[in-house]
């Protein structure tokens, strides 16, 4: 018998020991340490479990605690933690919060195991990997903004490579930029269009309108489809690439009133006949840069380290992006809340390499010169960690 009480007691001491060091017992130690300390008490944990690659706690607010100055405390809790949170408002006083426990470094380098298909672009988050997918009505377009030197250039590399690789080439792109020597790692590849000046940004920008107008032609004619993603499953023999315009810098072709007009088309009608718009500028102010219409119809955005929260929300319509510290590579993804990101890095050699399956030796590059004495994109440079977590 005592043989017998002593087997029980050691295994009611292991199961208790197992449920204790739980993940999730562990989290809401933590958290309940964090309440205490923070004098709310009141705060009721509803439940901790795991979602996917996060741990998931619901919150009940106590009387007098709004979600708003709930928020205040975020920074608190990931320190206590030693994860990083994000924070949505479920109903009433309810409010979820989920902990991002991924590693997550000041650079994160690109990998084969990334590659997707499709027009998926994986982003690094402390909750694993963000795939932004392209295809999703709400992702179809992208504005990108941040400080120079952030990482945006090296951030249109790395997806325009990706999106090439994910489609084995059957894709269209347009890159309108004045630093055409950035572009020299897609020399030589048919199917990528490299244009400098703004007489050629007109002639190319009018070639994607023609196209465009082809493909609702087309949908029309069929009568049976909304839209190219239902016309490719209906008749799979028929191709239609993807196409994306790509604009860096997009600041210096704002005084363009043709430029500007059909932008403002393909931002309003183009991405059901999967034609893409991606537009860069360090700082594209409705009034200044981009017609409101323009902005109106990318909501995706993305945002590297900003000087100041002024021009965090000019991009993003939210501070966050004056509070990442000052990481290459690192950004604030707004696609209905902002993700905390950080962007592959594919240095312009290993663009060059995974481009080179695609690379036409008897094509004749539109600026050989231009590209012959080109000279590679700067790369992510490590930083200090600096305040890296969201307000």
């Amino acid at each position: 018998m005592i043989l017998s009480a002593l087997g029980t007691a050691m295994i009611t001491a292991s199961v208790v020991g197992l449920v204790w060091n739980r993940p999730s017992a562990i989290l809401k130690r933590q958290l309940q340490s964090y309440l205490f300390a923070s004098k709310l008490d009141d705060t009721k944990i509803r439940r901790i479990y795991r979602r996917d690659n996060s741990m998931i706690a619901e919150i009940v607010l106590p009387l007098g605690l709004t979600v708003e100055k709930f928020k205040q405390h975020i920074s608190g809790i990931e320190q206590a933690t030693d994860s990083h949170v994000r924070l949505r408002h479920l109903y009433g006083s309810t409010v979820e919060l989920a902990f991002g426990f991924a590693p997550f470094y000041p650079e994160m380098k690109y990998t084969d195991k990334l590659k997707t298909e499709g027009l998926k672009v994986p982003l690094f988050t402390p909750f694993g990997i963000k795939n932004l997918d392209f295809r999703d009505e709400t992702n179809c377009h992208l504005l990108v903004g941040g400080a120079t030197r952030m990482g945006k250039s090296a951030f249109l590399r790395f997806l325009a490579t990706h999106l090439i690789d994910a489609n084995d080439g059957r894709i269209e792109i347009f890159f309108i930029d004045h630093k055409i020597t950035d572009l020299y790692p897609f020399k030589n590849i048919p199917n990528v269009h490299m244009i400098e000046t703004n007489s050629e940004a007109r002639v190319a920008i009018r070639k994607v309108q023609n196209e465009i107008a082809r493909r609702k032609e087309l949908l029309k004619r069929r009568g049976n489809v909304v839209d190219i993603a239902e016309y490719r499953k209906r008749y799979p023999d028929e191709s239609i690439d993807p196409i994306f315009v790509i604009i860096d810098e997009y600041g210096r072709f704002s005084d363009d009133e043709v430029i500007q007009e059909i932008v403002t088309e393909i931002a309003e009608t183009a991405g059901y006949v999967d034609v893409h718009l991606i537009i860069a500028s360090q700082r594209p102010d409705a009034k200044d840069v981009l017609k409101p219409r323009i902005k109106a119809n990318i909501v995706t955005r993305m945002s590297f380290a900003t000087s100041d929260e002024t021009n965090s929300k000019i991009i993003l319509d939210l501070p966050d992006a004056a509070h990442i510290g000052r990481i290459q590579g690192r950004a604030i993804l707004y696609d209905g809340f902002p993700e905390l990101v950080q962007v592959p890095y594919m240095s312009p050699e290993q663009a060059t390499a995974i481009l080179d399956k695609y690379r036409r030796t008897d094509y004749e590059s539109e600026r050989p010169t231009l590209i012959e004495t080109a000279e590679a994109l700067p790369g992510f440079i490590a930083g200090s960690a600096g305040f890296t977590d969201l307000s």
